[in-house]
Formats: C-alpha cells, structure tokens, sequence
C-alpha cells in the first residue's frame, strides 16, 4: 500500500514539526506534499524531503484537492499543517485500511493532552475530541481533514474537497457526506493521534464557530444532496444544536432574553463536566463564558447563512 500524505499550508509557524514527525515515525509516507496556499513567507520545510507546491490563497479545500492530484499513492492521508502526528499513526491507518478492505477512509483525532496550555486551545481540543469520539463503532457521515486517510480510488468518485468554501469550515465534512452517501464507509480509528499545536483565542474560536455555522447554511444543498445514511453518525452534537437553538432566541430577545443563557451553558452540561474532570474546576468556570460564547456565535452564523442564501449568494 503507497501512502502519500497532503499537507495544506498557508503561514503556519509548526509546519517543520508537523513534517518532522511524519518522516519519522514507525511508518513513513511513501510521498509527501505540502501545498501552500499564498504563504506570505516561504514556507519552512527544513531538511524534509517534501515535495512542495504553491498556489495563489484558495484555501484548504483547494490546496488539498491539488495535492491529491500531484500524488500517486494508493492512500491519500491529509494532515493538517499545525498537527504532529503520533510515531505511529500512518503505520495505524495503513494497517486498519489493509485489514478491512471494505473501509474506505479512517479518521484520526485530537490527543487528549493539549499541549497548548490556553482556556481557548484546551477546549477547543477537547470539544472537537469528543465530537469525533461520539462516532464510536458507527459508520461517520462527515469528515475532519486534519489527519484522515481515504483510499483514492473512492476520492477520485467525488469532487472532492468543497471548493465553494475558501477557508477552514465544513469543506471536510462536506466530502464525509457525499463519501457516504456514496456507500463508502468511513471509521473513527482512536489509536490515531495527532497533537494539536494551533493557538487560538477566545474571540477566535467565536468566529470560528460563526464561520462554520454560516458555510454549513450556505452548502445546505450538499446536506440535502447527500443525506447521512441510516445507521451513521456525524460529529454534529444534538447539544450544541440546541445550545446554539437557545443562544439565538436569547440573541433575538435581547434584554428579555437573559433567563436563557443559563440555559444555553446547562445544555452543555457534559462538556463543562469533562472539562472539570480533566483540567480541573478552575479551568472549567474559566471556560464557561466561551461555552455560551460559542453557541451565540454559531446563532449569529446561522442567520448570516440564511441571508446570504435569500441573496443567492453560495
């Protein structure tokens, strides 16, 4: 089995980690190509043996798509730019693809230990973790690229990344749905681990999680077009639904709506308890805020979704 593992990148500072610990693992790629994606600076490849692409800002989507182009392998693994993949994680993906000829993508997830010691960074982790973990032993309807194998062959059936989308949403999940719905299966592989090294702060995450809402609402038409399959699981939270549910109606109501927001951290309940459990009390009140902050962002990205798509505008 050929691996060649796509790197997208625009101007992240751990790019020569994340190559480093690709080469150096118990399984190394059989190619290797880093896209840029209109870096301001050239990119820092060190001593690595990647092959390196550029092309003026598109995105990931784009970036990604290209790379799978350039490529050869049999595998492609995309991994993102500010991840460092565990000495073992190709050899995992490779040996779970090779047993199980039917599966066509495995998808990798966050290492419970943030080494980012922020509020903003450890919870990010811990909340996309779980989203992913959630999936268990079911077929996943979706997608996140930032470390995920899928066999070419099932690639190359689909338009691969979303490329209506020029920045880091839902471009991913958006080729998860039509891979399923293609019939293709896609399994959660936890021995798959990747450190996350971004740095985000709080009011970016809120915008994050804006974007993300308002490009989900904006490419309804791919959720549409290819619905989960009975019996998968997206890493969608029925709680955060609900979450970003209450904070707009709060949103809406204005001052008549601050009985809700404590509903809209209730809802949450179970994450604020895992953040407790794992990084103490004091972390969890210090993340409460961002845990209503988040849903009222996702509330504001929904009705920008809806109103570009009442525009017409993709």
């Amino acid at each position: 089995m050929r691996l060649s593992v796509v790197v997208p990148h625009r101007d992240c500072s751990v790019l020569g980690r994340c190559l480093a610990a690709l080469e150096s693992g118990t399984r190394a790629p059989d190619e290797l190509v880093v896209v840029d994606d209109g870096s301001t600076g050239a990119p820092e490849v060190g001593e690595s043996s990647a092959t390196l692409l550029t092309q003026p800002h598109r995105g990931p989507a784009a970036a990604r798509n290209l790379g799978a182009r350039a490529s050869s392998g049999d595998v492609l693994v995309f991994v993102d730019a500010d991840v460092e993949v565990s000495r073992t994680a190709l050899a995992c993906l490779e040996a779970r693809l090779l047993a199980e000829p039917e599966l066509t993508a495995v998808q990798g997830l966050y290492a419970a230990d943030c080494p980012v010691p922020t509020v903003a960074a450890r919870l990010s982790n811990l909340l996309q973790r779980r989203q992913i973990l959630q999936v268990g032993d079911h077929p996943f309807a979706g997608l996140s690229s930032f470390c995920v194998a899928i066999r070419r062959s099932a690639f190359e059936r689909t338009a691969g990344f979303d490329e209506r989308l020029a920045r880091p949403t839902v471009e991913d999940d958006n080729l998860g749905l039509e891979l399923a719905a293609l019939g293709y299966r896609i399994a959660v592989d936890p021995t798959v681990e990747v450190s996350h090294h971004a740095t985000p702060t709080s009011a970016g995450l809120c915008r994050r999680m804006a974007a993300m809402a308002e490009d989900r609402v904006r490419t309804l038409d791919t959720w549409r077009r290819h619905r989960p399959p009975r019996g998968s699981r997206t890493h969608h939270r029925p709680a955060l639904l609900a979450a970003t549910a209450l904070a707009g109606t709060a949103l809406a109501l204005g001052p008549l709506g601050l009985p809700i927001w404590p509903l809209v951290l209730l809802a949450q309940a179970d994450r604020l308890t895992e953040a407790a459990q794992q990084y103490g009390v004091g972390f969890a009140s210090r993340a409460a805020p961002l845990l209503m902050a988040m849903p009222a962002a996702a509330a504001v990205g929904v009705a920008r979704g809806a109103f570009a798509l009442t525009r017409g505008t993709p």
